[in-house]
C-alpha cells in the first residue's frame, strides 16, 4: 500500500520510482542502479528492513544513500506526508507548516 502511494505521489512530479517487494529484491535492484533516496519499510518479507540496512551500510558505494523509514513519516517532506495520507492528515500538516512559519520548532516534527 505504501509503495503504491509513494509511486502515485512521486511519479507525476517527475521522480523515477523503483519498487521492491522485499529487502532481497531491493539489494538486487541496487546492483543495477543507485537511487537518490530509499524509502524503506522495516517490516518486509524475506529480508526485513534491518537486514537490508546492514547490507546497504556494508557496501562503501551505498553508504551515502539517504534512507527514510516509512514508519517514520515525520522524516518525509510535509507535502509528501499529506499526499501519502500517512499518520498526519492535511489539517495537521497545515498546522505544523504554520508553526514553522512562525519560527516555532516544538510540535513541528
Amino acid at each position: 500500500m505504501v509503495r503504491r502511494g509513494v509511486r502515485h505521489a512521486l511519479a507525476p512530479i517527475g521522480w523515477q520510482v523503483t519498487e521492491a517487494e522485499n529487502g532481497q529484491v531491493a539489494v538486487e535492484a541496487l546492483a543495477t542502479a543507485q537511487p537518490d533516496v530509499i524509502i524503506l519499510d522495516l517490516m518486509m518479507p524475506k529480508m526485513d528492513g534491518f537486514e537490508f540496512l546492514d547490507k546497504l551500510r556494508s557496501r562503501p558505494d551505498w553508504q551515502d544513500i539517504p534512507v527514510v523509514e516509512s514508519q517514520r513519516p515525520e522524516l518525509l517532506p510535509l507535502d509528501l506526508q499529506a499526499e501519502l495520507h500517512l499518520r498526519s492528515d492535511r489539517t495537521a500538516v497545515a498546522y505544523r507548516t504554520w508553526l514553522k512559519q512562525l519560527g516555532l520548532s516544538f510540535g513541528t516534527a
